[in-house]
């Protein structure tokens, strides 16, 4: 296998001096993870990335077209079903959102980065112009756009606010500012647009009081994050903010400050039983998808110099995930406490989504960076073989010769076998960290 030199710097490298290597082959995927301190991993007889990063699929669900007035630009398509995978659009959101196409933007770019390959550049760059496209005046964007490629600006999953959709921009924007030359094309409208989503971000954060609070059964849960009370978005936007150091930095850090404030108060410490460790979603209420609030205190750590944001990741990953990935990937619960005693209640296994799964590999493989401990990675491995099939189905989730992965398992006996857009981004984005994982970056 052969390893980039990752010269990409995401909030600054982290300076162990491990570069290390490990192939686990399960099933039909190939994943690679550390096992071995100070030796690299034999570069012959390794199979070329496209093997186990198959884009067949995302390329697929990847459109270029053309509106009057505008640049050619690129969308991907958000459901493509089972069986022929055809494009299916809502006809209540669109046909293309923001929340895709970011994550695709980041996708391309990083595979660009880590293979050379021109065409992810190409596709990366037309997708940044609907990213442009879509941003509205106020700063923040809409999500989705309609069938005749008119943007949706009254839905309520579209609407140009402090939403996902937004904070997934902000990611998109920083990671192409940071992995783009200045001379590209379109760099300076993409410095532009972060710029002034920033300035919507200080002028609506900036003076939220951090004394505020709600008791929801029993918890004392702060109302200063986006949504009032949602961690997980404020994860998102804290992992968009760290890539403006240049840009208004001192106020931005004021913000990042209370995010991550808002998300340490989350925490719920059990005594070491379950959920010990587990920062909540939204107020009382846990779920997988999209929760990465231990990635972000991680890698912010880095940015920001402190050491004490470590400690709390790594006690969700330590107690919180051994036990999840015990009880076979819990997809979400609620949580009463009583005096000082939790419980859990409306707890359910189903469904589960690449998006559930994605966040914890990030977080495990971000820990081993910071610590340097391979129990880390090695949990790393054990989660991504969900998509191999170590499941509650038994079925391989995610097809290499295809490059799909399917939309869920939604029950102990189904599997929902349509392959949309957020199942495969997400998909190639876990395979992606873990494939190209340098422990020293």
């Amino acid at each position: 296998m052969q390893f980039c030199e990752n010269q990409h710097q995401y909030f600054g490298a982290n300076t162990l001096t491990m570069k290390v290597a490990i192939r686990a082959i399960h099933l039909n995927i190939y994943i690679y993870l550390l096992v071995c301190i100070g030796c690299q991993a034999p570069k012959t007889n390794d199979p070329d990335p496209s093997i186990v990063i198959n884009t067949s699929h995302l390329d697929h669900l990847y459109e270029e077209i053309s509106i009057a007035h505008e640049d050619t630009f690129a969308i991907i398509h958000i459901y493509s079903e089972y069986p022929d995978y055809v494009w299916v659009g809502d006809s209540d959101e669109g046909i293309a959102c923001i929340d895709d196409v970011a994550r695709a933007i980041i996708f391309y770019l990083r595979n660009y980065h880590y293979s050379g390959e021109i065409q992810s550049l190409e596709k990366g760059k037309k997708l940044l112009k609907f990213l442009l496209f879509m941003q509205a005046d106020n700063g923040y964007f809409n999500n989705f756009i309609f069938p005749d490629y008119s943007i949706n600006k009254e839905g309520i999953t579209s609407l140009a606010e402090p939403n996902w959709w937004s904070w997934r921009a902000l990611w998109a924007l920083g990671e192409a500012i940071t992995l783009l030359d200045s001379e590209t094309s379109d760099y300076d409208r993409l410095v532009t647009a972060r710029n002034r989503l920033v300035d919507a971000i200080i002028l609506d954060f900036r003076t939220h009081p951090m004394d505020s609070f709600i008791q929801v059964d029993g918890f004392r849960i702060p109302q200063w994050l986006p949504g009032k009370t949602a961690a997980d978005q404020a994860a998102l936007m804290i992992l968009g903010l760290g890539y403006s150091q240049n840009y208004r930095w001192e106020e931005s850090k004021k913000i990042l400050k209370s995010m991550l404030d808002g998300i340490q108060q989350m925490q719920i410490i059990n005594d070491e039983n379950f959920p010990h460790g587990v920062f909540l979603s939204w107020q009382n209420i846990w779920h997988a998808y999209g929760n990465s609030q231990s990635y972000a205190l991680l890698k912010i750590s880095q940015l920001t110099n402190d050491p004490s944001l470590i400690s709390p990741a790594l006690t969700e990953i330590q107690f919180f995930y051994n036990e999840w990935i015990k009880r076979n990937y819990i997809s979400h619960f609620n949580l009463k406490k009583i005096e000082n005693s939790v419980s859990i209640y409306d707890s359910s296994s189903f469904p589960q989504i690449a998006y559930n799964i994605r966040p914890v590999i990030w977080a495990c493989l971000e820990a081993t960076k910071v610590t340097g401990d391979m129990k880390y990675a090695t949990m790393a491995q054990t989660v991504g073989q969900w998509f191999d099939g170590e499941n509650a189905v038994q079925t391989a989730m995610y097809d290499p010769i295809t490059g799909l992965c399917f939309d869920g398992i939604n029950d102990d006996k189904t599997v929902n076998r349509n392959a949309g857009a957020e199942s495969t981004i997400e998909a190639l984005l876990a395979l992606q960290e873990i494939y190209y994982f340098e422990p020293n970056k």
